[in-house]
């Protein structure tokens, strides 16, 4: 796990001596804080940051082949490099340490470009092939690792991080004002899309070649050939056996390091299943984190605590309150060049914290849901439909009577559940599925987002995201269409964004054994009713890891890892709120309208709503805004600025 930068000349001319490869580096210096390395190319640089995972003792990279004509730096992991380099080796090939880079060094002198197909790991990737004069950049499958990009004149700039190509002075600062509808829907800015217009993020399961003075982006991998085949007919018990041991194998790759490791226990199925895969292997020291909250509502450290006892797990907890939160907001905001409006960023923030202070790897459950169905929004769709299919006027009386149920702030209550699922009801899957998972949805937008700033964006379409990730997939059921959509946009960009930036910002590495490609692929050709079933969820995966689990860690209802962030707005100590989503201000930054935003948060802490998510989004973004537009001399499209107050 590390950071890495660069600049390529397109025209293969020289770089000024301007250090810029170097002034990135440095902002990335919490990604890697063991070591720094340099190379100096013709018209190339490239720049690396070293977390010490595996082979502490090496030097830090770039690495480069024997020739020294292929030079590669690597953010992640590569789990088979055993085997990479077997075969390298067998052709003739000799390295110098036990790491991951050095063997894709040799692995790109081989098979160029074509070679990212034979990674199974997580990472983002800079490969320069000095006789060809070629620059391969890519990223893994599921998206775990980051990796932004920007042309400025004629140079490509590269980094692990947004804020890394904000030390270039010459790139462009406007907003990419058609993004901005994407933010508001997701939460975050789906992939290629960042807050500024000039900087891209390559989406998860791309690379980018640049050779001869031009650049392309082709995708490498994609679940969809996987959705499109025939589903399992084995049994389930046969299914059961297969999804564990593809689970073991991964938990196993996962947990090799020259360095301490340990795991993130929530005490839920997810985080509980690895721990008992871990166990069943003898692994050893077992070593679990968890947070816990002053809120019990959203509390699950006990159950944690317990799962961890029953495995003999060395555990350690810390329990957050409303004072550890806003520390662990004013850190992250500092830090978040490209804004996610995820509230459980901030306990992914404290117990990454926690878990550095004793290992410097965790494993984490992230990508379970999403490929056997755990989101309670999967059987809401099938009981949606069902309701969708009653004749309008038994709708409408239903409607009323779930109006009538008393608004409350606290964590997914039933009274949110029954207005959410009525108000979908009404909607395609499609435009449902998006007001589920999302915050804003356009029609919202319109309302809170001022006229003269979308008519300056040129565009307005906070849907192209989610249409795009179906496009060219047959999918068997709506279940598998959402499910694919939540893997290639939530997770991709809100998920592992949020784990990778809260971990890597207390320079902790974070390794997610449910996004196995060959456990993906496998899971998308399990049946959907082997996956949800009425209210259940996850069934196959539930039968598969029961027995090895306490009998209460199947049956417990999925609570989610966030905070009580509607009662955190209501009580907003130090006016942070106020301050930030005040007229005054939102008539200066000219693109939000203060009347409606204001109206939102009355309706919120008068408890007539349930107004956290636009109300987090926004707050979101205007910490942003504050951060690195009116900070950093970031400005607005020139039409937005001359708009009247």
């Amino acid at each position: 796990m590390c950071g890495l930068a660069g600049v390529v000349r397109l025209t293969g001319a020289p770089l000024p001596p301007d250090g810029l490869a170097e002034s990135m580096a440095a902002r990335l210096a919490h990604r890697g804080p063991d070591g720094c390395g340099f190379w100096r190319g013709s018209g190339v640089e490239l720049a690396f940051r070293r977390l010490a995972i595996i082979d502490p003792t090496a030097p830090p990279a770039p690495y480069t082949d024997e020739s020294g004509n292929v030079i590669a730096a690597v953010n992640g992991e590569i789990y088979n490099y055993p085997e990479l380099l077997e075969r390298i080796s067998e052709r003739g090939h000799r390295v110098r340490t036990h790491c991951d880079t050095e063997v894709t060094a040799h692995l790109f002198e081989e098979e160029g470009p074509a070679a990212v197909e034979r990674l199974d790991g997580m990472f983002a990737l800079a490969v320069w092939d000095g006789h060809a004069r070629r620059l391969v950049l890519a990223r893994d499958r599921a998206g775990e690792k980051p990796l932004y990009w920007s042309v400025v004149g004629d140079r490509l700039l590269f980094a692990s991080e947004l804020q890394a190509l904000l030390a270039c002075p010459d790139l462009p600062r406007d907003l990419d004002a058609p993004a901005l509808s994407r933010y508001l829907l997701h939460d975050h800015y789906p992939s290629p899309a960042t807050p500024f217009r000039a900087i891209r993020k390559l989406p998860a399961a791309h690379r980018l070649v640049a050779e001869g003075g031009r650049i392309r982006i082709e995708r490498y991998w994609s679940p969809g050939p996987s959705w499109e085949a025939p589903v399992w007919t084995d049994p389930a018990p046969v299914l059961e056996e297969r999804t564990l041991t593809l689970l073991s194998n991964s938990v196993r790759r996962r947990w090799v390091s020259d360095v301490p490791v340990g795991v993130f226990l929530s005490g839920g199925l997810d985080s509980s299943g690895i721990v008992a895969l871990l166990a069943r292997a003898g692994a050893s020291p077992l070593r679990t984190f968890t947070l816990g909250f002053s809120d019990d509502e959203f509390d699950e450290s006990e159950a944690a605590a317990r799962t961890a006892a029953r495995f003999g797990a060395r555990h350690e907890m810390e329990r957050a309150g409303p004072a550890e939160l806003d520390g662990a907001l004013d850190a992250i905001s500092r830090a978040m060049a490209d804004p996610l409006a995820d509230p459980s960023l901030l306990p992914a923030w404290l117990v990454s914290r926690l878990a550095r202070r004793s290992v410097t790897v965790v494993l984490s459950g992230e990508g379970s849901d999403e490929i056997f169905g755990g989101y309670p929004t999967y059987p809401g769709h099938l009981i949606a439909e069902r309701i969708r299919a009653l004749p309008k006027p038994v709708r409408a009386a239903l409607r009323r009577l779930v109006g009538l149920v008393p608004v409350t702030h606290g964590n997914v209550t039933v009274e949110f559940l029954l207005r959410r699922l009525m108000q979908g009801a009404e909607q395609p899957l499609l435009p449902r599925h998006l007001d589920w998972f999302g915050s804003i949805p356009q029609p919202l937008q319109e309302r809170f987002v001022r006229r003269e700033f979308r008519e300056a964006a040129g565009s307005w379409d906070s849907d192209a995201a989610a249409v795009a990730a179906l496009e060219g997939i047959s999918f068997r059921d709506d279940l598998s269409k959402v499910m694919h959509l939540d893997f290639s946009t939530y997770l991709q960009d809100g998920l592992l964004t949020k784990m990778d930036r809260a971990s890597m910002l207390h320079s902790l590495e974070v390794r997610t054994p449910y996004l196995d490609h060959h456990l993906v692929e496998f899971a998308c050709r399990i049946p959907s009713a082997l996956k949800v079933r009425g209210s259940r969820t996850k069934i196959l995966l539930r039968g598969a890891l029961a027995p090895l689990l306490p009998a209460e860690v199947p049956k417990r209802r999925k609570r989610g890892f966030s905070f009580p962030v509607a009662r955190w707005i209501d009580r907003d100590a130090g006016g942070r709120v106020r301050d930030l989503l005040s007229k005054e201000r939102l008539a200066r930054q000219g693109i939000f309208d203060g009347d409606a935003v204001q109206g939102l948060l009355a309706e919120h802490r008068a408890g007539r709503a349930d107004n956290r998510r636009p109300l987090w989004n926004l707050l979101t973004f205007q910490l942003w805004h504050h951060a690195f537009v009116e900070n950093a001399s970031v400005q607005a499209p020139a039409a937005v600025r001359a708009a009247p107050a």
